[in-house]
């Protein structure tokens, strides 16, 4: 429902905003912000809600302001926001992407996508701080590990290359091994995935939200259900949301006298 923005200084929206606004020089006083649709992202969830809503204020200040900053000038503002490119470059464009900083700039490079499976993300009743989440990372890592997730990333791009996703593709010794213990029934949850067969398990940006892979549909009603099960049985509630990879990224929709129109 429509709903103005409540504490719009601290709001994602109104910052990202303000600081696309400045870069260009734009006058800004007196502005409303509203939102007219409910948000389907969970909030605080290692979803990437801040990205979208980071994004969408940038957009809405380039759009009003002359479309005078691109795609690329856009992200680097939300990224700065963000402290990294990654959720953002995804809500951006879309699909599977990967971002490496060379030069100075930021290149977006587009992984293609063969895989059509679905997604089942269990996300539990409880809150990780991302601070936390990234404190608890060690500050160095052994060889053999990062050999191993180079390894598994490289197998990843050619799973998705393929159409073909594996679990081991999905293991990963960099940050899942220290970041479970913040997430209460993390083992029971992966061990009801794993015994149903899945693609893949992963744990969704820093948490607490956890991610299957799975092959179709009918398979992802029964992981869902197996995944709110396991969370229970440790005393923890969730909501389970079946989805998938989106191909398209950010879209601007405007609003005219004369109807609704779109633009990507």
């Amino acid at each position: 429902g429509e709903r103005a923005l409540v504490n719009p200084e601290g709001n994602p929206v109104w910052k990202t905003a303000k600081k696309v606004f400045r870069k260009i020089g734009f006058p800004f006083r007196n502005f409303k912000i509203e939102i007219f649709e409910d948000i389907k992202i969970p909030l605080r969830k290692g979803l990437g809600s801040s990205a979208t809503a980071r994004l969408a204020g940038a957009f809405f200040a380039n759009e009003i302001s002359g479309r005078r900053l691109g795609k690329k000038e856009l992200l680097k503002i939300v990224a700065d926001e963000e402290g990294h490119f990654d959720n953002a470059a995804a809500s951006l464009f879309g699909g599977v992407v990967v971002c490496a900083e060379a030069g100075g700039e930021v290149e977006v490079l587009h992984i293609r996508n063969r895989a059509k499976n679905t997604i089942v993300l269990a996300v539990p009743d409880m809150e990780v701080s991302t601070d936390e989440a990234r404190k608890i990372l060690p500050r160095n890592y052994g060889r053999k590990d990062v050999v191993f997730n180079l390894s598994r990333i490289a197998s990843l791009v050619e799973g998705l290359n393929r159409g073909d996703l594996r679990s081991f593709m999905f293991e990963d010794r960099i940050h899942t091994p220290f970041r479970k213990v913040l997430i209460k029934g993390f083992e029971r949850v992966k061990r009801a995935v794993m015994r149903s067969g899945c693609a893949g398990f992963f744990i969704s940006g820093s948490g607490p939200s956890l991610g299957a892979v799975v092959r179709s549909r009918v398979s992802a009603q029964k992981i869902a259900a197996a995944m709110k099960k396991a969370f229970a049985s440790a005393g923890v509630g969730s909501e389970v949301l079946i989805t998938k990879i989106s191909q398209i990224g950010l879209k601007i929709k405007t609003m005219a006298k004369s109807g609704e129109s779109e633009r990507s």
